[in-house]
């Protein structure tokens, strides 16, 4: 099925859904969501934020005060925790002991066999309390979003051109895009992603994520200088050629590594 996805990839629109791929990896989470929560939320450098204001992407840090709180308060409270180092968490005891030989390697095994190349190929994760997410944004990379518990809402656009042409794309800076005001519901494509569930969304694209009425954890497997025989998506090469020539002004892209 990995091998599958990768071919469908090679040509992607904005938003690409598959419903509940559990058969492609399953690895056996250690520990319970609490222990999970509390590993990641324990290092320092854990993203904690709010997880509100879905009109616009907002990073206000909430670390200290989140780290106070009894863990399972903390698991009702909003918040948003993203982590951009998970080789910490692969080891005994770890939440994400086996991710990278049951995972990460599996996966890039398969892109390689179907004739895809990478500069960047890293995971990360993304845990939102009740009713939390993330704020309308874009991103500066290629996601697989992989859904491991609770229930998140995954909205993209139908036509991410319209609402994010070129110059937009190429001046994007965090927390600078702001949801439109008419930017109607027939003008989104939502997907409600469960355990198992996997979904591609292309770099520079617009979207935006808010988890159902219990904590929600996914890990993204972000790629940048993602090539098929050679060759970048469209809204990829546009970004490259826009770094080689204004390196000072280039959107960033994730710090994520492994």
């Amino acid at each position: 099925m990995v091998y599958e996805i990768c071919r469908q990839i090679a040509t992607p629109p904005a938003i690409f859904f598959y419903r509940r791929l559990r058969n492609v990896v399953a690895p056996s989470w250690h520990g319970s969501r609490c222990v999970t929560v509390d590993q990641a939320r324990s290092d320092s450098d854990a993203r904690i934020t709010l997880g509100q204001g879905h009109d616009q992407l907002q990073l206000d840090d909430i670390a200290e005060w989140f780290c106070t709180l009894p863990i399972d308060v903390a698991m009702l409270e909003p918040f948003a925790l993203a982590h951009f180092k998970l080789s910490r968490f692969d080891r005994p005891g770890g939440f994400l002991h086996g991710f990278k030989e049951r995972v990460l390697d599996v996966w890039q095994a398969a892109l390689a066999a179907n004739d895809f190349t990478w500069d960047r190929c890293s995971p990360i994760i993304f845990i939102s309390g009740p009713g939390c997410g993330t704020g309308y944004h874009m991103d500066v990379s290629q996601v697989m979003a992989w859904q491991l518990y609770g229930q998140k809402r995954f909205c993209g656009l139908r036509d991410a051109e319209r609402w994010a042409p070129k110059d937009i794309r190429l001046s994007y800076k965090q927390q600078t895009l702001i949801r439109p005001d008419e930017l109607t519901d027939d003008d989104a494509l939502c997907y409600d992603m469960v355990f198992g569930d996997m979904l591609w969304n292309t770099l520079l694209t617009p979207h935006w994520v808010v988890a159902g009425d219990e904590a929600s954890m996914s890990i993204n497997l972000s790629h940048g200088g993602l090539r098929l025989n050679g060759h970048l998506a469209p809204f990829e090469a546009e970004h490259e050629a826009f770094c080689r020539d204004y390196p000072d002004k280039a959107p960033p892209p994730p710090s994520a590594m492994y």
